[in-house]
């Protein structure tokens, strides 16, 4: 249990420092992909794929474009399938 409280402050501390990315840096994409990550490790799944939808707007040409809309589709499948709070 300690060991998962420490990844969970380790994510949190990640979240801060790629918000503060965007902040600065608003069109640099990878930012947004690797915050999507974090906040899905998280449990944020609506931010996470707000975040993966901003990645595809700063990076509209993605190689990667249809990994992440399949990325997109099953946060939103986790989305409804979670309990609201």
């Amino acid at each position: 249990m300690m060991k998962v409280a420490v990844e969970n402050e380790e994510f949190r501390k990640a979240e801060e420092e790629l918000k503060k990315a965007v902040e600065i840096a608003p069109w640099y994409a990878d930012a947004y992909f690797h915050l999507a990550q974090v906040q899905e490790r998280l449990g944020e799944i609506t931010d996470a794929k707000q975040n993966l939808e901003w990645y595809l707007l700063a990076r509209p040409h993605a190689n990667d474009a249809d990994l992440v809309k399949k990325m997109i589709a099953h946060l939103e499948l986790a989305g409804e399938s979670s309990p609201s709070r």
